[in-house]
């Protein structure tokens, strides 16, 4: 399906994440390089829960949008954590390690109900604990 056809194939509320991420991620990009990890990942409390896609297709939406932009994926878990917390859900952040090829890989995502978002099968990371609502 040609990218036209899936842009018009999204609901209202699938076109509200597309776009609060295309706003989100250079905002929260900037905002990593010049204030650090924990200014960037905010502190909007959790919000009321609205009408909102399921937590794994908010994900493919960042994701999606974070493609054109070329973000990393510290930008992009930043952005889905804040848009699930900003409509009811209470997600995680999660920064993980793993070795690959004798070199230490880094990576992270966001977990909600104990499932990563955002991670394609056997991407094996050794995580942190959880970084909580502030990102420390």
């Amino acid at each position: 399906m040609s990218r036209l056809r899936r842009a018009l194939a999204l609901t209202f509320p699938e076109w509200q994440v597309l776009v609060a991420a295309l706003v989100l991620l250079p905002w929260v990009s900037l905002r990593l390089r010049f204030t650090g990890l924990s200014r960037a990942a905010g502190k909007s409390g959790p919000g009321t829960a609205r009408s909102a896609p399921p937590g794994p297709r908010i994900a493919q939406l960042v994701v999606a949008a974070a493609r054109l932009g070329g973000y990393t994926c510290l930008p992009r878990a930043l952005v889905v954590q804040r848009i699930l917390r900003d409509r009811g859900f209470a997600p995680e952040l999660r920064i993980g390690v793993r070795k690959a090829g004798g070199a230490l890989d880094a990576h992270a995502w966001v977990e909600l109900d104990g499932q990563a978002l955002m991670e394609p099968p056997g991407r094996e990371y050794v995580a942190f604990e959880p970084l909580g609502e502030t990102g420390r």
